[in-house]
């Protein structure tokens, strides 16, 4: 019996999980190009009442491509078959019907400082290429495909853009004013905390600004449909030269900004290339997710039963293991350690999910031992992140915040659960 509707470890009556149980859960650990070597990690699980049981762990090795099953059938493959057909790529996954939730462990949009800059140099840019698409001679029709055919995209599809919006014009243009970041904030349990300090870290950044800078500031954001389709007709390099023309903008220690929810959730900024490329798993997944059409929070609410929800299983190891939590990679000297960290966090796991979640988290030993013997910690990301994905299903509408500005409907929010 539900305690009452704020219950935060009690399913809403208006959740998604609700309306839609048994729920097929999905937790995805995302990286930017998977192969054999270095494979997507991707658990799956079924949320039934108040208890989530994991049946499945898979290594996908490619984002995109479909079993010729799938590619020649009308139909799309059911969702209870998520856990009984190992994938052969993301594409497939997503291609399955819902209902279904995904947690992704990669930034589903970008900072507004960015969106800024890329809206002031983009403009430009596209009037340049239309004054020059107008003074081009007629083309005859036996070489017209030729003639307008842009760059390719990550997958050697012809984008059908002009060169003329690529990186090298990007740096040419005159640099937008870097604006000061809010305060960061932990991140907190408490929704409504949670949601009193993200409006005063948006009335901080607003006070904070020149007065030179606040017509810019203020102007609005362009959309997340319209930007992440723009972007996703930059090729990889392309993308990666356009983040560094705006990082040389930017004072020294401001070169990576953050959203809003990076500083609640102390996550790190979505334009990073390096170490963990964040930048690079939105660029070549994000637009993916707006192919197959599935519903996103805030970004893209078209009512699909499949949900992709951004989520930060470092929030689960935190509150487990402390602030880092160090249980993957290392040296070799380490990696005893960091294998006490797993077999930590895995044993705590089930009464972690009670207590904070409100469901019982079943496990077979079979894929403990699997996510404990993976040393780069991906399969346990992977089950984190179904975890989240399972606490923000059974919250009203996913635990979003009530009070929703327009940063965050351009920038994104991670779910917590």
């Amino acid at each position: 019996m539900r305690c009452s509707p704020s219950c935060p470890t009690c399913t809403h009556p208006d959740s998604f999980a609700a309306s839609h149980g048994p729920l097929a859960v999905l937790g995805i650990d995302v990286t930017s190009a998977p192969d054999k070597r270095k494979p997507l990690a991707c658990a799956v699980g079924v949320l039934n009442n108040d208890t989530l049981r994991i049946k499945q762990l898979y290594a996908v090795t490619a984002l995109r491509g479909l079993p010729d099953c799938t590619r020649e059938s009308a139909s799309h493959p059911q969702a209870a078959e998520l856990s009984e057909t190992t994938p052969v790529s993301l594409e497939h996954l997503l291609a399955h019907e819902g209902p279904w939730v995904a947690g992704f462990d990669m930034p589903f949009g970008l900072p507004a400082d960015f969106l800024r800059w890329w809206q002031e140099t983009e403009e430009p840019q596209n009037k340049l290429a239309e004054t020059r698409q107008n003074d081009q001679p007629e083309v005859s029709p036996a070489h017209k495909d030729n003639a307008h055919a842009g760059p390719q995209d990550n997958y050697g599809q012809s984008c059908g853009c002009s060169t003329v919006g690529a990186a090298s014009g990007y740096v040419r243009m005159s640099a937008h004013a870097g604006i000061q970041q809010p305060s960061a904030f932990a991140y907190q349990k408490n929704t409504k905390a949670t949601q009193a300090k993200a409006v005063l870290c948006m009335n901080t950044a607003s006070a904070a600004q020149p007065d030179a800078e606040r017509t810019t500031a203020f102007r609005p954001l362009p959309s997340w449909h319209h930007y992440v389709s723009r972007l996703a007709l930059l090729d990889k390099e392309a993308f990666r030269q356009t983040v560094y023309a705006f990082m040389n903008t930017r004072p020294k220690g401001q070169k990576l900004p953050l959203r809003l929810t990076d500083n609640l959730t102390d996550a790190q900024s979505p334009l990073r290339l390096n170490y963990v490329p964040v930048g690079r798993m939105f660029h070549a997944v994000v637009p993916l997710l707006t192919e197959s059409a599935v519903r996103i929070p805030l970004l893209h609410e078209n009512g699909d039963c499949r949900v992709a929800l951004e989520v930060y299983p470092a929030l689960i190891a935190r509150d487990i293991l402390g602030n880092p939590p160090r249980y993957k990679d290392g040296s070799k000297e380490q990696q005893q350690e960091r294998k006490q960290a797993r077999a930590a966090l895995i044993h705590t796991l089930p009464d972690y999910c009670q207590s904070r979640y409100g469901f019982t988290l079943q496990i077979e030993a079979q894929q403990k031992e699997v996510v404990l013997e993976d040393t780069k910690g991906d399969m346990l990301d992977a089950l984190l992140c179904a975890i989240q994905a399972a606490g923000a299903a059974r919250q009203k509408n996913f635990g979003m915040p009530e009070l929703v500005s327009e940063t965050m409907r351009s920038e994104g929010w991670i779910a917590a659960g």
